[in-house]
């Protein structure tokens, strides 16, 4: 608000400098009509010259100053909207956009309810119109419909407008209209009820965290979807490598069999006959080479598509220790996968092992399998969940890379690091220590008293 007054106040002034100054050029252009001396006229073009230079100058600094203040203003709005979106709290923690829907439909039926109860729009008082209680009645009535008429518009257009930066504003606005109302209405005892206000606030915030649960859970979707396209494409590839690593083999296998057959031939063979065979030989050598190149190039493909990063992950934040997922992941980020995972819970995940396995199928599998007395949700094995220690995970992890090869341990932490959730439990502690505090001090203030 201040840049933006600032910015007008400039605009202001910068128009106000070049009427004066424009006002300066005509009393010298008139001053200079009345000399007739030459040199008198060309001292005063002179001086008209500097200062249109010297206004143009001054123009030029003021449109800078503008541009800056633009600039200013731009970073100032970047600025509210990471603070609206860093310092909201959510009033609710449901954690599927359904139970919002389900909540927010509740929400309507009581207040249809205190609507129709008359509940929700008060009369205090039995008013008489002309001495008459039912023109009284009527009356009342009347106002009662006008006031709910306004309440319920506002209401309603606080409701559908509703956005990150102006949640607070909106629930400003509709206790506002609120206090208006009720101020307006004082003379005849006809009032909104409090309890009708607070279940439009409650309107207010479920609608907002509804459309943000339903961001969320379509951003969730389509980074699902994008993912079972690439483990699709993966499965194609490696389908594609394994195919032509089979006709590989088969194909060097008949070059080596034709081979050894000509040769067991070419021992009765003599003269042009002998020679003959030998071409041939030489022929199918050269297509056995050719063999076994292709052969090593699709068993080199065949490893890349097979390869991949296993991690294990924990968040005793949000699921509690000793609970670990062990999953895979061929992305071409895994850590920036890992950084992004289920943004519904509270706290992120920390990576306790990072693993790099030239079969990592087979090496989860494994893993998945040693420890599946072991699973969280025994129902469903998608569900990569293990109540086990990190040292068992570690015992197993060594077991294979001394077993079976194949496997590199690039990070391994001990501890999980869980910095936020130990961040928020100190911040907790040291409220309730201050909380202590405050209790403390006010009992033994009383005690003096």
């Amino acid at each position: 608000m201040f840049l933006t007054l600032l910015l007008a106040t400039l605009l202001i002034f910068c128009g106000y400098w070049i009427q004066i100054q424009q006002r300066k050029q005509d009393k010298l252009q008139k001053a200079l009509r009345r000399y007739e001396s030459l040199s008198s006229k060309e001292e005063r073009e002179r001086q008209l010259d500097l200062d249109i230079a010297d206004l143009e100058r001054q123009q030029e600094f003021l449109n800078t100053q503008i541009t800056n203040l633009h600039q200013e203003l731009r970073e100032l709005d970047a600025k509210v909207y990471l603070h609206a979106i860093d310092y909201y709290e959510p009033k609710f923690d449901f954690i599927q956009s359904s139970e919002y829907v389900i909540h927010l439909k509740n929400i309507k039926l009581d207040q249809e309810r205190m609507r129709k109860s008359g509940k929700a729009f008060i009369s205090n008082v039995k008013l008489k119109l002309d001495g008459s209680q039912r023109k009284g009645d009527k009356m009342t009535k009347s106002l009662l419909n006008l006031i709910k008429v306004a309440f319920e518009t506002q209401c309603d257009y606080a409701i559908r407008e509703v956005k990150y930066n102006n949640v607070s504003t909106l629930e400003k606005k509709i206790t506002n209209i609120f206090n208006k109302l009720n101020k307006l209405s004082d003379i005849t005892r006809c009032e909104i009820s409090l309890e009708y206000l607070k279940l439009k606030i409650k309107e207010l915030y479920l609608k907002y965290e509804l459309e943000e649960k339903q961001q969320e859970e379509k951003q969730k979707e389509r980074e699902i979807r994008e993912q079972m396209k690439r483990e699709e494409k993966d499965r194609l590839n490696f389908e594609k490598a394994m195919r032509e690593v089979e006709e590989a083999e088969q194909i060097e296998k008949k070059y080596e069999e034709d081979i050894a057959k000509f040769r067991q031939e070419m021992e009765q063979a003599v003269g042009t006959q002998l020679a003959d065979y030998n071409r041939r030989i030489k022929y199918l050598q050269e297509e056995l080479s050719k063999a076994k190149i292709n052969k090593e190039k699709a068993n080199s493909d065949l490893k890349r598509h097979k390869a991949g990063h296993i991690y294990v992950i924990s968040n005793i934040g949000s699921i509690g220790r000793d609970i670990y997922r062990i999953f895979m992941t061929k992305s071409s980020n895994p850590d920036g996968y890992v950084r992004t995972m289920n943004p519904s819970v509270p706290f992120p995940f920390d990576v306790q092992f990072k693993l790099y396995s030239e079969d990592a199928s087979e090496t989860v599998e494994y893993l998945h399998q040693h420890f599946n007395h072991k699973r969280v949700n025994i129902v469903n094995e998608k569900r990569e969940f293990f109540k086990v220690r990190l040292d068992e995970i570690e015992q197993v992890v060594q077991k294979i890379k001394r077993e079976a090869g194949g496997l590199t341990i690039e990070k391994f932490e001990k501890v999980p690091q869980a910095l936020e959730y130990r961040r928020t439990q100190a911040a907790e502690r040291k409220s309730d220590s201050q909380t202590n505090s405050t209790d403390t001090y006010v009992e033994e203030e009383g005690e003096i008293a």
